[in-house]
């Protein structure tokens, strides 16, 4: 399962540059892609204590953000940053759910997203 979010920046540029604004934007995007498999051990689900107890269900869950600050009267790019989150989860049955990797995951790139566009950010000379 890939979720994608991809905007055109030309879409949000253009419109800006025809009624001559100035305007720095910001455009963020998100992408999570969701792995889902068993282990040998997933046979004891067939059994209650198997279905509760034994983790044989594993969940990975990648989410890469990428952002850019972009001046709108000269199309200078004034920041470009990157984050990565991964969750691995390792669960029985019963307790294996795609959206808690998902969440965390997320959760982690937003955090390293927000570090290296602080990092970035910080490096702009200021008159």
């Amino acid at each position: 399962m890939v979720l994608n979010v991809a905007t055109d920046v030309d879409e949000y540029v253009n419109p800006a540059s025809i009624l001559d604004l100035t305007l720095v934007g910001l455009w963020v995007i998100p992408a999570t892609d969701v792995d889902e498999y068993v282990n040998p051990a997933s046979i004891l689900d067939l059994t209650l204590v198997g279905l509760w107890v034994i983790p044989g269900h594993h969940v990975d869950a990648l989410t890469i953000i990428e952002g850019a600050m972009i001046d709108n009267r000269n199309e200078y790019l004034y920041v470009l940053a990157r984050g990565e989150g991964e969750e691995r989860m390792l669960r029985p049955f019963a307790y294996a759910r795609a959206e808690h990797a998902v969440q965390r995951s997320r959760r982690q790139a937003l955090a390293s997203f927000g570090d290296a566009f602080v990092r970035e950010a910080s490096q702009l000379k200021t008159p």
